[in-house]
């Protein structure tokens, strides 16, 4: 049963988890959230309307459970899409893996801490790096420490962008990508895989 249904003539609804905040790695007090994430947990369609409206659960990826939110499905128009670099340089990091999980690999969606107000757009590529440790360097007298370089653990395909986050999908990897891990345009010309 839902309640807060207030069009009728809407049938078909997508199920979500209630938000939770997404902060810029920078914020280190987490004050200020750039965005709200919600999960998708499922569809469900009503069966019979009113205050209180009868739902039937569709499709389920998840537990449904009270406090869940509904959000009428809208209709998307299939877009074609051609990997490219970003217009403009790139500086990004890796702010959430969706479904909470630690580590992603190809096929798993992660969440960047830019969006269309830094100049990404649909179809971007980035390249992912994870960051060098600094160690302790043996070689030297004394208790010197030197920073490993940056490697590059992967490509990731930017397929839904909003003002100050966006979505890309793992394309390739060498590695787990992880939260925290940095987002560029490519460095040098790749072989970018083509979708549609």
């Amino acid at each position: 049963y839902a309640r807060g249904i207030t069009n009728d003539a809407v049938l078909n609804y997508s199920v979500f988890r209630p938000l939770a905040p997404l902060f810029d790695p920078d914020d280190i007090n987490q004050k200020r959230p750039i965005a709200w994430e919600a999960f998708y947990l499922g569809s469900a369609k009503v069966t019979r309307p009113g205050e209180v409206a009868k739902v039937e659960v569709t499709e389920s990826m998840q537990e449904i459970g009270v406090g869940d939110r509904l959000l009428p499905v809208e209709p998307h128009t299939l877009i074609s899409y051609l990997p490219k670099a970003p217009a403009n340089p790139i500086e990004a990091r890796v702010i959430a893996i969706y479904n909470g999980v630690r580590f992603a690999g190809g096929g798993q969606i992660i969440t960047l801490n830019r969006g269309g107000g830094e100049g990404l757009t649909v179809g971007d590529t980035v390249q992912l790096w994870r960051a060098g440790q600094t160690v302790p360097d043996r070689t030297l007298p004394g208790r010197q420490f030197v920073k490993l370089p940056d490697e590059q653990i992967g490509l990731a395909f930017v397929f839904r962008v909003f003002p100050s986050i966006s979505y890309a999908l793992i394309q390739r990897g060498t590695q787990p990508v992880e939260v925290g891990d940095r987002a560029s345009s490519p460095t040098d010309e790749l072989d970018l895989p083509r979708l549609r």
